[in-house]
């Protein structure tokens, strides 16, 4: 007996097979050339890190923002040069007599406040302090109040370890690295960074940042938005 019925559904089903096949092709496709010559950031969730704290590694080289923190940190280094002293504990240092101090704070709590020339405030509590190759502690282990009295220039300003900006936002040119691949380009275009987290250092006119974001958003002649 010839089961013609049962080859026509066969040849039925592997047409409409074909045809969905087909369609999901032309749809991505589609998408593939729409983004491309529209811009069109759907880059949100697609760069992402696989490390357990869900967030996104960053490696940039940019420009100074004006940016003020104010948190717990292990290790500030700053060096430059100032007309002003700076107060610890009780003690009042001048900073005139060199022309390149270096300072030092460890298991400092407080507020650090610069732009690109300039340390506008430093103000909290310190742990311990070295000035110019001279440490001082607290007798009593005590947190030493410190603060500048006026601007400081500094040349160097490095927080080695544990940083967190919770939100870095301003016009900037030169170069990103995501999850140590993927290389991001920008000139004078609007960055948008949230809780960075991770080491920061300041020289030669240059400001680097080494850790985990968890979004970054980029605006102008790009436009990129990652986030986890």
């Amino acid at each position: 007996m010839i089961n013609y019925p049962e080859k026509k559904h066969k040849t039925h089903t592997k047409i409409i097979l074909g045809l969905i096949i087909f369609g999901i092709f032309l749809i991505t496709l589609f998408l593939l050339i729409y983004t491309s010559f529209s811009g069109s950031p759907l880059t949100g969730n697609i760069i992402k890190n696989d490390s357990s704290n869900n967030s996104i590694i960053i490696s940039a080289d940019l420009t100074i923002p004006v940016l003020t923190l104010n948190d717990e940190f292990e290790t500030i280094i700053i060096k430059g040069d100032s007309d002003s002293f700076l107060y610890v504990g009780d003690k009042k240092f001048p900073l005139s007599d060199s022309k390149e101090n270096s300072i030092i704070l460890t298991d400092y709590i407080g507020e650090i406040s610069f732009n690109e020339k300039t340390i506008l405030k430093l103000e909290g509590k310190v742990g311990g302090v070295s000035i110019n190759g001279i440490p001082m502690t607290s007798k009593s282990n005590k947190k030493m109040k410190i603060y500048f009295d006026s601007d400081f220039n500094y040349r160097i300003l490095e927080i080695p370890e544990n940083a967190f900006i919770k939100i870095l936002n301003y016009e900037t040119s030169g170069k990103i690295i995501l999850n140590e691949k993927t290389t991001i380009n920008l000139d004078n275009e609007i960055l948008t960074i949230e809780k960075f987290y991770g080491s920061l250092k300041i020289s030669d006119k240059h400001f680097k940042i080494k850790g985990h974001v968890k979004s970054l958003n980029i605006k102008g002649t790009q436009k990129i938005s990652v986030s986890v």
